[in-house]
């Protein structure tokens, strides 16, 4: 994690975060809706339309566990199975659901990443 000085005497900020998920999001949303004019939207208003876990799709495209020692460009996947929604004729809403759920587990992991560093380092307060 990046440790940074805080504007007040004997604090500290722990900084982390989720790498490419942005670019991600934006690059997916271009491709299943490149004729919309704002992509990124119509794809959380599709992934809206799916179900919890994407009836089996899953994603780690574009989430990562932030670790400063080792800055690199996550690799992530989509996980399909040809079977996966084949009577749903707008499937692309189940591919964006399994994106956005990827993207929330690895925000996820960096909070937990974040609260567990705070409270070995006795960084932790809550406010």
């Amino acid at each position: 994690m990046w440790t940074s000085f805080y504007l007040l005497p004997d604090h500290w900020v722990l900084e982390s975060n989720v790498g490419q998920s942005g670019e991600a999001l934006e690059w997916l949303a271009g491709l299943l809706y490149r004729q919309a004019k704002d992509p990124v939207t119509m794809l959380v208003a599709a992934a809206n339309q799916s179900q919890p876990g994407a009836l089996g799709i899953t994603s780690s495209f574009g989430a990562s566990l932030f670790n400063a020692r080792e800055m690199s460009i996550p690799i992530g996947n989509l996980t399909f199975s040809p079977m996966l929604a084949s009577d749903d004729p707008d499937r692309a809403r189940h591919v964006a659901r399994a994106a956005l759920e990827g993207m929330a587990y690895g925000v996820q992991v960096n909070i937990e990443q974040l609260l567990e560093i705070a409270k070995k380092e006795k960084f932790y307060r809550l406010c």
